[in-house]
């Protein structure tokens, strides 16, 4: 052991011997420099503009104090992996359970939770929930396909409570002018029970039951005229009301498409009504009668032509009014998509669509361009003409599965200009 260290230290001494005798010879010969002389730094800014530049300073602080907090915030949530540990704590390896964000123009951006098998085997429990500017704002809570005799019976029910404070308003017709733009905010309640009859492998009855009551209040959106500033309650039924409602709703639902998620043959669609009576008061009354229909056309390598077509009918019972907000309407990015929502309402409505699909990715992506068309009309048997069709355009892309559609990034084109749609797990 002791021939160990003595040959280590000996091996030590050897190869640091020529770096210690450079060095104490250049300590003995080399002079230190004497140390460079600095100019002293300016200054950055003269005190007069110090001066000048206060009152951008105050105006700046907050802005950049609240950044600065964001950024730190932001910061500590990505290092701590807040988000991923409680995706993974909400979500079952066995996709029983799991959360995924959403995203719609009217609700705003939010999450859902679904949970299968509950409250039974074949249901689906879920819960929703969703924010956006302006204290906008919905909640919803549901069970779908709750099993009730067999395979051919089942429940659904739903609660739903909405808060839009900048729903836009511009008159009732099918002519009516941007510069009569205003805006009004809506309150909303809804629960639904329902019960579904599988009447064939693609052929559904469901029949809803439900009370819904609304309140439309004063916008909270400035940058608009107010509705209630302009009509009164007598020139615009519903308005400054909490209006309740009874309802029944009957729809038949029909699905020959060859899949769920993407579908490029085959086709669906869905007839429906309803009769809406109110519950607290003797004022408003009436039904609706609607329908859509699908088409999907396989043209080639993947590409698919959709020809949708839609309708709507709103009439009043024994002469009762109508609130205006349940009018049928166009702008909605299910009817005519690059006009805002509500741009046009009256009883009726009559819309088209027709949309080429390019598959950018043939498992998962694709690129979408669109022409759509529509009318309102308060008969539109009578008074519907090719001359009066309202159309819009555009392009985007569709995100999917072979369960659902995942996302549609949109931009639609009409005559007052660009609109964009966003919106994700709808479907889902």
């Amino acid at each position: 052991m002791k021939k160990i260290l003595l040959l280590t230290t000996l091996t030590v001494q050897f190869i640091f011997a020529p770096v210690y005798a450079q060095t104490k010879e250049a300590t003995e010969v080399t002079k230190p420099e004497p140390p460079r002389q600095y100019p002293k730094q300016a200054k950055t800014k003269a005190w007069w503009e110090h001066a000048l530049s206060f009152p951008g300073d105050v105006i700046n602080f907050p802005f950049g104090l609240l950044f600065d907090g964001l950024g730190w915030t932001t910061a500590k949530v990505i290092d701590s992996k807040l988000i991923p540990r409680v995706q993974d704590f909400m979500t079952a390896d066995d996709g029983s359970r799991g959360v995924v964000p959403t995203s719609a123009p009217q609700a705003g951006f939010g999450f859902k939770y679904y949970q299968l098998g509950l409250p039974a085997k074949q249901s689906v429990l879920g819960i929703q929930a969703t924010w956006g500017l302006l204290s906008r704002q919905a909640y919803g809570l549901s069970i779908n396909k709750l099993p009730l005799w067999g395979n051919s019976l089942y429940g659904d029910f739903a609660a739903n409570y909405g808060f839009y404070p900048d729903e836009l308003f511009y008159g009732i017709g099918n002519q009516i002018s941007t510069r009569q733009k205003a805006s009004y905010a809506l309150r909303s309640f809804n629960v639904q029970l329902g019960l579904g009859f599988h009447l064939h492998k693609h052929t559904a009855l469901e029949i809803q039951t439900g009370y819904s009551t609304n309140n439309t209040l004063k916008s909270k959106d400035r940058k608009n005229k107010v509705i209630t500033d302009i009509y009164q309650p007598s020139e615009l039924p519903g308005l400054k009301v909490i209006a309740s409602f009874f309802q029944i709703q009957p729809t038949l639902k029909f699905d020959f498409k060859n899949r769920q998620g993407n579908p490029n043959a085959g086709w669906d669609g869905e007839i429906g009504g309803g009769l809406f009576l109110q519950a607290n008061g003797d004022d408003f009354g009436f039904w609706k009668m609607s329908t859509t229909v699908n088409r999907y056309v396989h043209l080639f390598r993947n590409r698919v032509l959709v020809l949708k077509a839609g309708g709507e009918m709103t009439e009043s019972v024994s002469g009762k009014a109508i609130p205006f907000y349940y009018l049928s309407q166009l702008g909605k990015s299910e009817t005519v998509r690059g006009f805002e929502r509500g741009r046009y309402r009256d009883k009726d409505s009559v819309w088209g669509s027709l949309e080429y699909r390019y598959p950018i990715r043939s498992d998962l992506l694709d690129f979408v361009l669109f022409a759509d068309a529509g009318q309102v009309a308060d008969n539109i048997f009578k008074k519907f003409s090719l001359n009066h069709l309202k159309p819009g355009f555009g392009g985007g892309l569709r995100i999917w599965t072979e369960q659902a559609l995942v996302a549609r990034l949109e931009l639609g084109k009409s005559k007052d200009g660009f609109r964009f749609y966003f919106i994700l797990n709808q479907d889902f």
